[in-house]
């Protein structure tokens, strides 16, 4: 959980972000439940890249029903 948060908090930080490792390290976070990483899932759904990511994580980390992500250009069904 440590090296998932501190790589995801360098990444947010940083000029030029690497979005599939941020990606990776939002969904990590999101399974491993640990409610230490609220605060850096929260700042990292300000990112359009990694929003659908953080929110279905964050509510993993509060217990919610997961939502349903739909891609912009995905089908609708």
């Amino acid at each position: 959980m440590p090296a998932l948060l501190s790589t995801l908090e360098r990444l947010l930080a940083a000029r030029d972000h690497c979005w599939p490792v941020a990606r990776a390290c939002v969904e990590g976070l999101g399974l491993l439940g640990d409610r230490r990483a609220e605060a850096t899932l929260v700042a990292a759904r300000e990112h359009e890249r990694l929003r659908p990511a953080a929110i279905v994580a964050l509510a993993r980390l509060n217990g919610r029903p997961l939502p349903t992500v739909r891609a912009r250009n995905g089908p609708r069904g």
